[in-house]
């Protein structure tokens, strides 16, 4: 019954999914993709109006950001780790800020506090070797 409702009715009803957890949640990403593995066209619409319904991509504990990026359009990422890092999270934000999308800074956002910039911080000393201006 529900495959038999258009397109745009279903992406007005995923948009007001979207609105009502967006309203009681924090500043974290909706779940979008709950809705997204429910059948190929709930997932066809989600993805191909990812602008209008603020897709984004969450990079926290033990989200394979890797595998993601590998087959999801470029969206916004935000980087979320609010209290503890550790060694298997590397990869993951590594693979965030390695993704085309993090070029654009727009699309990349850290949520956490000082905590994840400081950490952030110390990731990149490790892999990011200074320029030599003279």
């Amino acid at each position: 019954m529900i495959n038999s409702l258009p397109g745009d009715v279903l992406l007005e009803i995923f948009d007001r999914c979207r609105i009502d957890e967006v309203t009681t949640s924090s500043t974290l990403p909706w779940n979008w993709h709950r809705l997204a593995h429910v059948c190929r066209t709930w997932r066809d619409i989600i993805l191909s109006s990812s602008r209008h319904l603020n897709l984004e991509l969450l990079c926290t504990h033990g989200t394979p950001v890797r595998k993601y990026l590998g087959y999801l359009p470029a969206l916004p990422i935000v980087i979320y780790f609010p209290d503890y890092f550790s060694n298997s999270d590397e990869d993951n934000i590594l693979a965030a800020l390695e993704h085309p999308a993090s070029g654009k800074w727009d699309m990349l956002k850290f949520a956490g506090g000082m905590p994840t910039l400081a950490w952030l911080c110390k990731i990149l000393q490790n892999y990011v070797t200074p320029t030599n201006f003279s």
